[in-house]
């Protein structure tokens, strides 16, 4: 009678005990599935590549929340609270990166952000309205 008591005081335990030995993960507790999500740790790896992007906008970050970034450039963490720059592509901010300074040079550098003024020089002139014109009436 004293062994049935201990089994309906602590139905929890036993049910791990029975769990561990029987190797059933569906008999763990609710708290002790939370308990290891919490313990586990997402991977947030570098960004393979940056999105393509004909021009980009780069900005120095002005962040007072203390969390830790990712640099899609060479994948290591910024820490928190450090000088680091946003980079957006076509200035859409909801798409936006965090990274170093110097990651976000040496890829300026590389060709690989072209800024929206240096985009733009590099289109093709529109027709003045002039010429519009003409070509309009010529037709």
């Amino acid at each position: 009678a004293a062994q049935a008591q201990f089994v309906v005081a602590r139905p929890r335990l036993l049910r791990a005990a029975l769990a561990s030995r029987a190797g059933d993960r569906h008999a763990h507790s609710h708290r002790d599935r939370r308990r290891e999500r919490r313990c586990q740790r997402r991977h947030n790896g570098a960004v393979p590549r940056l999105p393509p992007a004909p021009w980009w906008t780069v900005r120095p970050a002005a962040n007072r929340k203390p969390a830790t970034y990712r640099c899609p450039f060479c994948g290591h963490p910024l820490p928190a609270l450090s000088e680091h720059m946003l980079i957006a592509p076509e200035g859409d901010t909801r798409r936006r990166r965090h990274a170093h300074s110097a990651c976000v040079m040496a890829a300026r550098r590389r060709g690989e952000l072209p800024l929206r003024d240096e985009w733009l020089r590099s289109q093709p002139a529109s027709p003045s309205r002039w010429r519009a014109l003409l070509g309009r009436l010529r037709r």
